[in-house]
């Protein structure tokens, strides 16, 4: 059986537990992880991971009878291509946003990405909002496929709404500009409902100008901001939940998401989401049916469905189901893993 060689820069960021979902669940096919460097390998522990060097690629390909290279991001796939080529090795990279947006703002990685259209076998992305971004950047479309990320929704309680005091308004991801924070942390200062909590899971570079606008507004003691949790821990967060809110945007360096997978957590957990017309998010958000949808940066309209949600527990708990219901029949995690290893099937030498 030829085995699948995940090439990956990182191994792995504490955001990218997308990525160890996938590669650890493929059971078709054997796989290792050759990396630059290894990061976080306690909380994403996984066998086969390889320090790449020049001087021993050749040995660990031999060894372990790899047939496919599966690079994941854009930067991935170009340091990748040396080696595909060398080797006869086919190529398949998933793009997963900053990839496919901020960095297309610089001509060297550009320059690199079109040498990577041309070397790989297929690009995966996790949008047709995306899709269509890298057509723009001369991707040709028949190179292209839609694979969408999917979450194991078993993991997840579903919220049964009016079960607190309290409301619960949830915020997840990586402060950084392109989630958004601050316009749902001013969407949510305008709240009608001024016993409303508001709880931000995560960290990053701006957590600490976050903090600086939420003591500004003086919602401090509404307000609790959780730093980095484990995914338990975040599952544990969202049962306790709720509304979603994700607020995001494009950054002003051009940076996009792909389709975040903590929406996707929070409808498996039965949470309305309220957030915009960004990036794949309409692809799984729909807006009336499971949450609400408003422009980027729309501060208003985000206050707006917040006081609808927060007045209507009947409407919460119907948008719940529905959310429910779309990621288990379009993203669950079985249905990516039988598509990704029917690609490496079709592709592998």
């Amino acid at each position: 059986m030829k085995t699948v060689a995940c090439f990956i820069d990182k191994y792995l960021q504490l955001s990218e537990t997308f990525i160890y979902n996938e590669i650890k669940h493929i059971e078709k096919f054997p796989t290792v992880i050759i990396t630059k460097s290894i990061l976080n390998r306690d909380i994403f522990p996984f066998d086969s991971v390889f320090t790449y060097n020049k001087k021993d690629i050749t040995r660990i390909l031999l060894e372990n009878n790899v047939g496919l290279i599966h690079a994941h991001f854009g930067w991935s796939g170009i340091s990748a291509i040396p080696i595909a080529v060398k080797y006869s090795l086919p190529l398949i990279v998933t793009f997963y946003g900053i990839d496919a947006s901020r960095m297309m703002h610089y001509f060297f990685y550009r320059r690199n990405i079109k040498r990577l259209f041309r070397t790989s076998q297929l690009i995966l992305t996790m949008s047709k909002d995306m899709k269509q971004d890298l057509i723009k950047e001369g991707c040709v479309k028949e190179k292209l496929k839609v694979h969408y990320i999917g979450i194991n929704s078993t993991q997840f309680r579903i919220k049964k709404q009016g079960s607190g005091d309290i409301l619960r308004i949830l915020m997840c991801g990586r402060f950084v500009e392109k989630k958004g924070f601050e316009y749902g942390v001013r969407a949510f200062k305008q709240m009608k409902n001024k016993s409303a909590r508001l709880v931000i899971i995560g960290d990053g570079k701006l957590r600490p100008y976050i903090k600086e606008v939420i003591e500004s507004l003086g919602i401090s003691s509404n307000v609790n901001l959780t730093g980095f949790l484990k995914p338990e821990d975040v599952r544990e967060a969202m049962s306790k939940s709720d509304i979603f809110l994700a607020p995001h945007i494009t950054g002003r360096n051009g940076d996009k998401e792909g389709m975040p997978t903590t929406i996707k957590e929070a409808m498996a957990a039965g949470l309305p989401v309220i957030s915009t017309y960004h990036a794949g998010i309409p692809e799984i958000v729909k807006h009336g049916k499971s949450g609400f949808l408003v422009n980027e940066c729309d501060i208003e309209g985000l206050t707006n469905f917040l006081n609808k949600l927060a007045e209507d527990q009947n409407l919460r708990e119907e948008m719940g189901i529905n959310g429910r219901k779309i990621i288990e029949e379009r993203f669950t995690l079985k249905r990516e893993i039988r598509e990704i290893e029917e690609v490496y099937e079709k592709y592998i030498k």
